[in-house]
């Protein structure tokens, strides 16, 4: 993992909110991962054989490219070892657990439950992971699900090892875990000032996007080696209008304004921003990451 954080970090971090790994990879950087279906592949004194990808079925609605602090995420997470002696059981473990960097801090950056998916594709009984390792009774077709606690920049590295008679057997397979989490704030406040010798009054509409605050959290810092020259624009449709600019990380963002009214502030009928697009850019990477947030609250302040 050392490689990916020091060589190229903006660009991956712009892109690790798109990117959730599909494949696993072995601790051998560069072997092919071996096809299960053959079966002349021995898993004996290799990696086991993973794969993580977001559940669809009942979750398809989960949009990867727009979460939010709060938001659940689900993926499938199947173990293939089809010539596992018996008594065989499997750790899931963490690289860097307790960290605050990447936020790998189990129960306060995010909480992380597991379940074996039995007949159909439904999850009967949820299991929360509170340390690692966690032992997998078998092998087959689990779901994980993330409940993030945190915004920020997540990178996790999942560690999977068979074990035979309790005992660690074979390599451990490496599954990448990367998403960033935003948190939004849409509000608006009241305005008051002269004119015309009359005091009036209105409502300014600001946005503020975060994308966490630790030295590890790079998505909207635009200073530094790492900057490389980001910009970030946003396009938000709210009451049948679109309004679009610039913005920066943690800044509030005044983005509309209301009618002015006399004897009182006007009413807000309407607290639903029906859209929100956020789109970076920087000088090594000019086809935008997008991020897009629908029927988000406004809050009056």
């Amino acid at each position: 993992m050392k490689k990916i954080y020091n060589s190229g970090l903006s660009f991956f971090l712009l892109m690790c909110g798109l990117m959730i790994s599909l494949t696993a990879c072995s601790n051998n950087k560069g072997e092919d991962i071996p096809d299960d279906s053959d079966p002349s592949v021995s898993t004996s004194s290799d990696s086991v054989i993973v794969r993580l990808t977001p559940t669809s079925g009942v979750h398809t609605d989960q949009d990867l490219n727009g979460l939010l602090l709060g938001d659940t995420i689900y993926y499938d997470f199947r173990i293939v070892d089809t010539k596992a002696p018996k008594n065989t059981t499997y750790t899931l473990d963490f690289e860097g657990a307790g960290s605050a960097d990447y936020h790998r801090r189990i129960n306060q950056d995010f909480k992380l439950m597991i379940g074996k998916v039995e007949d159909g594709d439904s999850v009967k009984e949820w299991e929360t992971i509170n340390e690692f390792p966690y032992v997998l009774p078998s092998s087959g077709l689990y779901q994980i699900k993330y409940i993030t606690m945190s915004d920020g920049t997540f990178i996790h590295d999942l560690k999977i090892q068979r074990r035979v008679d309790e005992k660690p057997k074979g390599k451990i397979t490496h599954q990448p875990v990367l998403f960033n989490v935003l948190r939004v704030e849409l509000w608006f406040e009241e305005y008051t000032y002269r004119k015309h010798g009359r005091r009036r009054y209105r409502n300014n509409f600001y946005f503020k996007v975060r994308c966490g605050e630790f030295n590890t959290d790079q998505l909207f810092n635009n200073s530094g080696l790492s900057s490389n020259e980001r910009s970030y624009t946003y396009k938000i449709f709210y009451d049948g209008k679109v309004f679009n600019g610039t913005f920066q990380g943690n800044v509030p963002q005044y983005f509309y304004e209301d009618k002015e009214q006399h004897g009182g502030r006007p009413e807000v009928k309407n607290l639903v921003v029906s859209n929100f697009v956020l789109n970076i850019t920087s000088a090594d990477n000019p086809t935008p990451t997008s991020f897009q947030f629908k029927n988000l609250k406004l809050e009056k302040r």
